[in-house]
């Protein structure tokens, strides 16, 4: 997974969630509906630690990279799962694959890890994507190529195609998926949602088994989910998911019961819009300002001055507009779009 943003480093998050077994797993079972996954064993998956390099790409230690076997097969027959993370559009991720599939490849001829047939084991490389909108780039290496579909030249050409699982796909997730938990406060754009899937997320690693994973989403709900919806995770006595949930779902209460102080009728899922509405229609513009303001500044952080400077000079109309803005913007700029 390349995730290039800040906070925890998605990057790392993601590689600490999916250094887990049971994680891996549960992507394969739920989100590649391939007939073939039914003669996987997943309980023969491990974790690969291939190490090598080239001059533009570098594998290390800590990449994902997986295998298994077959079941009911007589032969010791591995599936090498190649997993990228991505969270941007890469218009070339079909020949990084390629690189990065071929580099695998050697590292097996290299490393004597070959079929009872002496041949190569197959690979299939996997794309996790987060990003805000459906991965549109070519899945296959053939497409990026200029030639006509008759060229007698095609015989010739470099072949790869990857599986894509684009979390865009799964606002709901899927039932009993501990990954389409993730995917689902992934993709939550109101605090309310995040809280109520970590719910579920909580109950379904109450086994003994999953403690490991458990502490990780622990700390990706503190570093990354929640921060990036503006809920406070500053508890240091937290140290299980279900205290984590009990503590972000009393905070959301609290802050209703605040915006329900100041007259208003809905809860936090629509506080901010219709609080700026009844505030500037009663004529309290600097107190629905303030309001606004304070929001901004819980979901993120102190305010740069240009953003003080367009709230000083807002006018009513595009205050509701910049209101109504915040409730799905996931970065400060989004809100003044």
């Amino acid at each position: 997974m390349c995730f290039n943003d800040d906070s925890m480093n998605h990057d790392g998050a993601y590689h600490g969630l999916f250094s887990h077994l049971e994680l891996v797993r549960d992507l394969i079972a739920h989100f590649i509906p391939e007939p073939w996954v039914a003669q996987l064993d997943l309980d023969s998956l491990e974790r690969v630690n291939a190490k090598f390099h080239a001059e533009a790409l570098t594998r290390r230690d800590g990449d994902m990279i997986y295998r298994l076997r077959l079941k009911d097969s007589g032969q010791q027959v591995y599936i090498f799962f190649l997993l990228e993370f991505q969270s941007r559009q890469d218009p070339w991720m079909a020949l990084r694959m390629l690189a990065y599939a071929s580099l695998l490849a050697q590292h097996l001829v290299r490393e004597e890890q070959l079929t009872p047939r002496g041949l190569l084991p197959p690979i299939l490389p996997l794309v996790l994507y987060n990003g805000n909108t459906p991965w549109s780039a070519s899945l296959d290496m053939r497409e990026l190529i200029d030639l006509p579909e008759n060229s007698p030249l095609w015989r010739w050409q470099p072949q790869m195609r990857y599986y894509m699982i684009d979390e865009s796909r799964y606002p709901e997730g899927k039932p009993g998926s501990i990954s389409g938990c993730l995917f689902q406060m992934e993709q939550a754009r109101r605090p309310r949602v995040l809280v109520e899937v970590l719910g579920v997320l909580a109950q379904a690693l109450q086994a003994p088994q999953h403690a490991s994973l458990r502490r990780m989403f622990l700390t990706w709900v503190r570093q990354v989910a929640a921060p990036r919806l503006g809920l406070p995770t500053d508890d240091p006595s937290i140290d299980n998911l279900s205290e984590m949930q009990n503590m972000l779902s009393q905070r959301l209460e609290e802050w209703e019961k605040e915006f329900k102080e100041r007259g208003l009728e809905q809860g936090l899922e629509q506080g901010l819009e219709q609080g700026l509405e009844q505030g500037l229609t009663k004529g309290r513009r600097e107190e629905a300002l303030n309001f606004l303001r304070r929001q901004l500044e819980r979901r993120f952080g102190p305010l740069p001055a240009w953003v003080q400077d367009k709230l000083a000079d807002a006018e009513r109309e595009v205050l509701e507009q910049w209101g109504l803005q915040l409730l799905d913007a996931q970065r400060l700029e989004e809100v003044f779009q």
